[in-house]
């Protein structure tokens, strides 16, 4: 089978059980999952989707670019959602009192204080 979605589409509507979506999708999960890794594991106890494999035909087992998440800690985003958690709590709040309550290190002038 060919590495594109269409290809993929046409395989899964020919061996998913009508209205066991929810199955298939589990299913094929796993075994992404459990033999799918690293170190594909295609001969190990016959994987039962090598005859459809693109990576088991082209023996290309590289795995597509996949964009990282930046790290969570220090991020911005993390700041927002704490001070999201700190407001939902208070009608009101000065930018001070706010700033220690979601940023230990907090000094009003310096690096993460008001700009």
């Amino acid at each position: 089978m060919s590495d594109d979605d269409a290809a993929f589409e046409r395989a899964a509507s020919r061996l998913m059980p009508d209205g066991e979506s929810r199955i298939w999708n589990n299913a094929i999960m796993e075994l992404g999952g459990v033999a799918c890794g690293k170190k594909p594991r295609c001969d190990e106890s016959g994987c039962p989707w090598r005859e459809w494999c693109h990576a088991y035909q082209t023996g290309d087992f590289t795995a597509p670019d996949v964009p990282t998440q930046p790290s969570f800690e220090g991020s911005r985003r993390q700041f927002r959602g704490r001070i999201v958690r700190v407001l939902s709590n208070h009608e009101e709040m000065d930018v001070d009192t706010l700033g220690h309550k979601i940023r230990v290190d907090y000094t009003p002038e310096g690096e993460h204080g008001r700009e």
